[in-house]
């Protein structure tokens, strides 16, 4: 430890002066002039950013124990920080528990140095503040990794929701993330089948992605 720094910082010092005080940039609007505003979001706003706050520390914590002097190095991890700030955005902005899971795991793969590139981090992180869940099953789906029993249910609750899946699959296939197998001259027509029935493979990017917002070895923490 710094010799500048008291010898009694405990764990969640390290906490709070790294992981929350980055996070205390994010803003929270709120104002005299707008109470009934701030009434129906701000209050439930400044709640989101501290259960954030605390679900990284943690996790942050338990990762400490496996990596000792994890914590006290990130106020200094410039792609940690970064990686902080836009994923507590994001996170604000989220009330669903898919994405706020697949947001903390990112966050905690930089931290513990098992992320991609500074570009590939911030694309992914954007990616994930503009998917819907079903994004992130088709994906999940997709992967080689999916039990096939789990695959064959995903497919099946989604092709009958087929204007919607559709709709997700052609985006996800748009961002270079899914491998299309159709013959060139089928692949802007109208399908007769729900894409979701398709057998589709994940492209290299979305295998990096995947592994970018999921549980990884080195951030094994049970969620």
């Amino acid at each position: 430890m710094a010799e500048n720094q008291p010898e009694n910082r405990t764990t969640s010092d390290w906490i709070h002066t790294g992981v929350k005080a980055a996070i205390s940039a994010v803003p929270v609007i709120g104002s005299p002039a707008a109470e009934f505003f701030g009434f129906l979001v701000a209050a439930p706003a400044s709640k989101r950013k501290d259960e954030w706050i605390r679900s990284l520390e943690e996790r942050l914590v338990s990762l400490e124990t496996k990596i000792p002097g994890l914590i006290e190095a990130l106020p200094s991890n410039d792609a940690f920080v970064t990686a902080t700030l836009h994923a507590t955005q994001v996170a604000m902005r989220s009330h669903q528990t898919e994405k706020l899971t697949a947001l903390r795991n990112a966050v905690l793969n930089v931290a513990v140095g098992a992320a991609p590139d500074a570009d590939r981090q911030l694309i992914f992180l954007t990616w994930v503040d503009a998917f819907t869940p079903t994004h992130l099953a088709v994906l999940e789906a997709f992967a080689p990794s999916c039990p096939d029993e789990l695959r064959t249910a995903v497919r099946s609750r989604m092709s009958s929701h087929r204007e919607f899946t559709d709709a997700v699959i052609n985006d996800l296939n748009a961002r270079g993330l899914l491998v299309d197998h159709r013959p060139y001259i089928a692949r802007n027509r109208e399908s007769s089948s729900p894409l979701a029935s398709l057998s589709w493979t994940l492209s290299e990017l979305a295998t990096q992605f995947l592994a970018f917002i999921g549980e990884s070895p080195e951030n094994g923490v049970a969620p």
